[in-house]
């Protein structure tokens, strides 16, 4: 793995903080994946947000990397006296297989908690899961914590655990400021009979902005520790970001539309020998649309939009949507 692709990896594992291994949500997708924003898909991240979004239903489409297409479908249903049931069943074909997901949530006077479990076939005869617990507490004067663990078992002498806590601060009118803090550790299994080993951190601090009724803005500011080491061959290897720079913004066109776009640019910092600096730029961009009840958002490849009228239709053999999500509230 190059050292760009190790980048890209830990930085997403880092913005989503705790996360599933199940197909994004498209709306924070297109902003990012920062965990500054909050949304109906944190229920697949944060677990103690799933009593707080609840009587919906909604449908993903993938498209990922080399065009293996992933679908899933999950449902969060709440019953007035024994909380929310969460179920998602999904499969990401050429990726990973089919998995169930199952998550319960129950809200109480200041805080709402949180279990989920995860579990798909890891082939011959290996069943994976990862079990995660979470919690939204409300600490009165305008602050609210969450914060969510999940551990993971991928077969002989493979695991995972991931912690992440954040804060929504209601700093001044219109303005939140959002804390974020989150690590997370991996042992794998490789070719050479050892393992490697994994370890994440990072910590955010974001600035949201109701700039209008139509428009917010959020700007944030990230450093991260990332430590990989490969123990039969004695290897290590560190990287830091320091500084990483977002910014997303959501604009309401009209009652119908939504526009999304987010970008990330970050300063890293190798222990190669000579040290090894780079300075990539991820950008994410999509739609929101919205009638009745249903909402559906896409992530669109914003490339797509130079390549004249093809750009409509997709062109050549890539579509220019690669992933979209289907809600409906009921």
């Amino acid at each position: 793995m190059s050292r760009f692709t190790r980048f890209v990896v830990a930085l997403a594992a880092l913005l989503l903080m705790v996360g599933s291994a199940g197909a994004n949500d498209v709306r924070l997708m297109t902003l990012g994946g920062a965990p500054y924003w909050q949304d109906a898909g944190d229920v697949d991240m944060w677990y103690g947000e799933i009593a707080n979004y609840s009587d919906m239903v909604w449908f993903n489409f993938d498209m990922g990397m080399n065009n293996t297409f992933g679908t899933e479908v999950q449902l969060a249903k709440a019953e007035e006296t024994f909380g929310t049931y969460f179920l998602g069943i999904s499969d990401n074909m050429g990726m990973a297989p089919s998995k169930v997901t199952l998550g319960y949530g129950y809200a109480l006077e200041m805080v709402t908690l949180g279990v989920y479990y995860e579990m798909w076939d890891g082939g011959e005869e290996d069943t994976y899961y990862d079990m995660g617990f979470g919690m939204d507490y409300d600490l009165g004067d305008a602050t609210n914590i969450d914060a969510a663990f999940m551990m993971g078992s991928y077969g002989e002498d493979a695991d995972a655990m991931n912690f992440g806590v954040r804060a929504f601060y209601d700093w001044r009118d219109g303005v939140t400021l959002v804390p974020v803090f989150g690590f997370m550790s991996s042992t794998m299994p490789n070719a050479g009979g050892g393992d490697d080993e994994e370890t994440n951190m990072m910590f955010g601090l974001g600035f949201a902005y109701e700039v209008n009724d139509d428009n917010s803005l959020i700007v944030g500011f990230d450093y991260g520790k990332y430590a990989w080491e490969n123990t039969d061959m004695d290897v290590d290897y560190e990287e830091t970001t320091m500084p990483g720079f977002y910014i997303g913004l959501e604009h309401d066109v009209n009652d119908w539309l939504t526009v999304r776009a987010a970008g990330t640019k970050c300063w890293v910092e190798d222990n190669s020998d000579p040290v090894v600096e780079d300075y990539p730029f991820m950008f994410d961009f999509g739609f929101g649309f919205h009638v009745g009840d249903f909402d559906l958002d896409l992530a669109y490849d914003e490339s797509r939009l130079f390549d004249g009228f093809s750009w409509f239709v997709g062109g050549g053999h890539n579509l220019p949507v690669y992933a979209l999500q289907a809600k409906y509230y009921f």
